[in-house]
């Protein structure tokens, strides 16, 4: 029995976009399977072209400086509060008259989000447009898949300033690539070295390692290994080896530019 031209489109349009909008389902009811390819071949498809957006790097220091700020401001306020703990008791002043009306203090405003809370929202926003102004949002799902696969917290530290910056310039710039450059993208990412604590992890024969007594941080390396590149690495008889091996090629990766820093990174297993 032949199927209903309508009935395939909106199967399509709920199994692979966000599901059927006004219009939707007779725009591709002749052939709903090359209007899904036609997605995939459209110019720019899966990116966000908002100029406004900051990059990775630019929230970063916008964020640096906001706690500088904020650290700033805590400690005049200590030195205000010991200043006036320290100084004179002030003379008690006259009475007032009994009939004197009290001045009303005027309500303080309320106090907006400080930047990566405001940052976090606007790109946020612009994911929820990105979905809503879709087409057919096939792109736009494999987006939200990827960024599901790669996930970070925003609760984490300085992750939540970078997190839209993280999907836009790792998942959404290879969502259509190769996932090679996918994974090269998201696992040197600053989101991601810090969200795995890679920021964390120092050679344990290095100065550093020796005088604080720390050394690898083997979560970025677990997580490459055993999850985001999908092989059971575990499961191989040299597996641990392996892995040991892949986080001492990793351990230079940082997240913030200094000598050396992003040196010696490979992605590739022994057994690719």
């Amino acid at each position: 029995m032949a199927r209903d031209p309508k009935a395939e489109a909106a199967l399509v349009l709920h199994r692979f976009g966000f599901g059927p909008r006004a219009g939707s389902i007779a725009a591709i009811a002749s052939d709903p399977r090359g209007a899904l390819l036609a997605e995939l071949d459209r110019s720019g498809a899966g990116r966000i072209g908002d100029p406004d957006l900051l990059t990775s790097g630019e929230a970063a220091r916008a964020a640096f400086n906001f706690r500088q700020q904020r650290k700033a401001q805590r400690l005049a306020e200590r030195a205000q509060r010991e200043a006036a703990k320290n100084a004179p008791a002030p003379t008690a002043p006259a009475p007032e008259p009994a009939m004197a009306a009290k001045p009303v203090a005027p309500d303080k405003p309320a106090a907006l989000p400080g930047f990566p809370q405001q940052a976090y929202l606007e790109e946020a926003k612009a994911r929820i447009d990105a979905a809503l102004g879709a087409d057919l949002g096939f792109v736009e799902r494999l987006v939200w898949f990827w960024s599901n696969h790669f996930c970070v917290s925003a609760d984490k530290g300085p992750v939540r300033a970078v997190c839209g910056a993280y999907e836009r310039e790792a998942i959404r710039a290879h969502v259509l690539g190769r996932f090679a450059d996918m994974l090269q993208a998201v696992e040197s990412h600053p989101a991601m070295l810090f969200y795995l604590d890679n920021v964390r992890s120092i050679g344990p024969e290095s100065i550093a390692g020796r005088n604080q007594h720390k050394g690898l941080n083997e979560n970025l390396a677990r997580e490459i290994f055993e999850l985001h590149a999908q092989r059971a690495y575990g499961l191989h008889p040299d597996g641990r080896h392996q892995f040991r091996q892949g986080h001492h090629r990793l351990v230079d990766h940082s997240a913030a530019p200094g000598p050396g820093a992003g040196r010696g990174v490979h992605l590739q297993s022994a057994h690719a």
